[in-house]
This record gives structure tokens, C-alpha cells and sequence, in this order.
């Protein structure tokens, strides 16, 4: 992880059946208690998409809501961005507009991770199901333009899905 800042891209899509805390990824640490430290990620809370992170060394879990309307279980493609720079400040962008901004959160801390997972958590949450597609972890802070961007390159791309009659 960069000291300067982080972003994470992908997109996504939950099923009606996901269940609560779906990862759509989740990066962390186990000690040797079974406990969980350094983690952050995106998971679902209460059918919402939420962020998540913790600081270093530690446990203490900071979370924010992405959207705190928007359901996601209706098995539609989104793509979401979540920026973090250096002073701990979030910014989330659904659809490659920013829907979110938070000040002086957390600051996603340079340490080794050794449990790095995508559509699963470090803990006993239950799996994905849905689906992700080009997910990307830049070490720096994207800017506004970029995330529009990528949006607009990635949705030509999304897999095709048949529905056959």
C-alpha cells in the first residue's frame, strides 16, 4: 500500500440471495487469537454497499456507507471506486460519479497483509454471490476525471449474459 494514497475499482453486481457481509474484497491480517486487524474492504451491510478499514497494528474497524440508499441485491452491474489519500480521507464514486466523501477517516496503513481475498472475507462471512469484474488497486489517488474514465472504458466490456426463453 502507498503511503501517498490508494484506490480500488471494480465492478459488481449481488444476487438476491447474498448474504450479509458479502465481501467484495476484503485485505487483512489474522493473529494468532483468531482475531482481525489491518482489514479493508468492500462488503454488503444491510443489502448497502459498505467500506471498510482499520488502522495499523490495531482492530479498531472504521466503516462508511458507500451509498446509504441504494440496494444492491437486485443482481444489476455497478461499478464502484473508493479513494483514500494520506491524511485518511474517503471518497466513494458509484457509476463514476462521487456519491460519497469523508473526512479525516482512516488512512489506509502500509503494512503487509497476508490474507488477500476477492468475494470472500478474512473471516467467517459468508461468500459472494454475484459477481466482480475488473477489479483494480492503484497506489495513488485517482482524481475525479480519472474515475469517470474508467467507468466509461469498462462498461463496453462487462460480460454478456444470456437469458434464454
Amino acid at each position: 500500500m502507498s503511503s501517498t494514497g490508494v484506490s480500488f475499482a471494480c465492478w459488481f453486481k449481488f444476487t438476491a440471495s447474498s448474504g450479509q457481509s458479502s465481501r467484495i474484497f476484503n485485505f487483512g491480517n489474522v493473529n494468532g487469537y483468531g482475531s482481525h486487524s489491518d482489514g479493508i474492504g468492500f462488503s454488503m451491510l444491510n443489502h448497502l454497499v459498505q467500506l471498510f478499514a482499520c488502522t495499523s497494528q490495531g482492530s479498531c474497524s472504521y466503516t462508511r456507507y458507500l451509498d446509504a440508499n441504494l440496494v444492491i441485491t437486485d443482481n444489476v452491474w455497478r461499478h464502484a471506486v473508493w479513494t483514500v489519500d494520506s491524511a485518511g480521507n474517503w471518497i466513494g464514486y458509484i457509476n463514476g460519479k462521487m456519491n460519497c466523501a469523508y473526512s479525516a477517516v482512516a488512512p489506509v496503513t502500509a503494512v503487509l497483509r497476508n490474507f488477500n481475498y476477492l468475494g470472500k472475507s478474512t473471516s467467517a462471512d459468508p461468500y459472494l454471490d454475484g459477481a466482480i469484474d475488473e477489479f483494480y488497486y492503484f497506489d495513488t489517488v485517482l482524481t475525479a476525471g480519472q474515475v469517470m474514465s474508467l467507468y466509461q472504458q469498462g462498461g463496453a466490456c462487462l460480460p454478456l449474459e444470456l437469458h434464454l426463453i
